[in-house]
């Protein structure tokens, strides 16, 4: 059994032995409409994977426009758009205040996670 991210188990999807039973995300996978959502079993159960860019506190603004509008151009691109879909993964942009407020979002829930594990320090 695995829990994993899309992008490594989409190349498994159409192998026979495996079997996908759901999808974490709020709604089902375009790439996979047949497979339910887990909140489809348990209510409210959303779970999606990210990848950001970050850069470090006192980078200039200018810089950080020129790589935020960058990112925003390629995933308009439609050969990125379809590489990415095949790997499940859907070319979304936000900017820099937005991935912040996402970042800081989850904070409290990784935390919740984390005191629910009862874990108290990192795993090596």
């Amino acid at each position: 059994m695995l829990f994993g991210n899309s992008a490594e188990v989409m190349g498994s999807s159409k192998n026979p032995r495996l079997r996908i039973l759901a999808v974490s995300s709020k709604e089902r996978m375009k790439q996979l409409p047949d497979i339910p959502t887990v909140s489809e079993f348990l209510p409210n159960f959303e779970m999606t994977a990210w990848q950001g860019t970050l850069a470090p506190v006192k980078t200039p603004r200018a810089i950080i426009d020129i790589v935020s509008n960058a990112i925003q151009e390629l995933s308009k691109d439609p050969k990125v758009i379809e590489t990415l879909g095949s790997y499940g993964v859907d070319a979304l942009t936000t900017t820099p205040e937005q991935m912040a407020a996402m970042i800081k979002g989850e904070v409290p829930v990784y935390t919740e996670a984390v005191k629910a594990a009862g874990l108290t320090k990192p795993i090596n």
